[in-house]
């Protein structure tokens, strides 16, 4: 049984489906993909299911959750969208990976991961940092730089839609009616990153720069815990270095690209490097999120996957406070 290939059914088309899919159809992944469905979108879905010999397309969502037996719903559509498809997934018993953000708002996350305990449902969050094994090594080296005084984060991408908006055409990456802007695009990895690795902070403030039409290009989200703040920065209007900084009072973490990836870190203690965390070589950075979720499921370590709600919990809780 935990040796077998994972069934997955693929809810959407676009982008970042484009870079699951050649990922998770490696036969060493142990994944196979019964479906895909599209609403808009109908000729790319089926000219992806040519390309990935994925045997059914769906336009009707109720459909292919009556008749499509994968083990999972894969949503992978529109941020907005998310809720909707997830809760109808789960409504019928079907267990369910959300792309990140999960939903919109807290009490929506509240209800999709409510009903799945309820319902004993396999649920997960699409957060590859949070999966990633740099991050746990992180977490293993905090004590070697002693009490941390300051947590400085940064994922800082120009858009290639960003000229397009500048000419008053507005893309959803760059509408605050569909959940665009830096918050919920880039500094959702940010605060991520930091409620994983720290819990709930004790108050959050965020200031942006924000567009002709409220939405904000870039932000400053300030997380205040009882010992320290986390500071974390996202534009999508302009670029810069990415990164984050874990400052302590023996040393610091420096982690060498955006914490969506977590490809490198380094520890400094005493003023001097001690170690160098990498992930393996030529991984892919979905790779450890996909695997974890087979993992998990086969294994039916419920209590793992409760656990990373509880993340994702806590970070919806954090993005509609700050969106207020």
């Amino acid at each position: 049984m935990n040796d077998r290939n994972l069934k997955v059914s693929v809810v959407g088309s676009g982008k970042i489906v484009k870079e699951v899919l050649p990922l998770i159809t490696r036969p060493e992944m142990r994944y196979t993909v019964t479906s895909i469905f599209a609403h808009s979108n109908v000729e790319n879905a089926r000219a992806l299911a040519r390309e990935f010999d994925i045997p059914t397309v769906y336009t009707d969502f109720d459909r292919l959750l009556l008749e499509d037996d994968a083990d999972f719903i894969y949503i992978a559509n529109i941020n907005t969208a998310h809720y909707d498809f997830a809760l109808k997934a789960l409504g019928q018993g079907r267990n369910v990976i959300v792309e990140k953000p999960l939903c919109i708002s807290y009490d929506d996350a509240c209800r999709l991961i409510g009903l799945a305990a309820e319902k004993h449902l396999y649920f997960f969050e699409a957060v590859s940092l949070l999966y990633n094994p740099v991050f746990n090594q992180i977490a293993d080296a905090l004590p070697e730089i002693g009490e941390i005084s300051m947590v400085t984060s940064n994922y800082s991408q120009l858009s290639s839609r960003y000229a397009m908006y500048c000419d008053h055409v507005v893309a959803p990456a760059f509408d605050p009616e569909l959940a665009g802007g830096a918050l919920m695009d880039l500094n959702v990895y940010n605060l991520n990153f930091a409620i994983g690795m720290f819990g709930t902070p004790a108050s959050v403030s965020y200031f942006m720069r924000r567009g002709y039409n409220g939405v904000d290009l870039s932000g400053v989200a300030v997380l205040q815990y009882p010992a320290f703040p986390v500071v974390c920065c996202a534009a999508k209007d302009s670029d810069a270095p990415s990164g984050a900084v874990i400052q302590g009072d023996k040393g610091y973490i420096e982690i060498k690209s955006p914490v969506s990836v977590l490809t490198r870190a380094e520890v400094h203690v005493d003023g001097r490097l001690t170690t160098t965390l990498t992930v393996p070589p030529d991984s892919h950075r979905l790779e450890h999120e996909f695997r974890s979720f087979r993992e998990i499921y086969l294994s039916g370590d419920y209590d793992a996957m409760k656990a990373k709600c509880r993340i994702s919990l806590d970070v919806m809780r954090v993005m509609s406070e700050l969106r207020k």
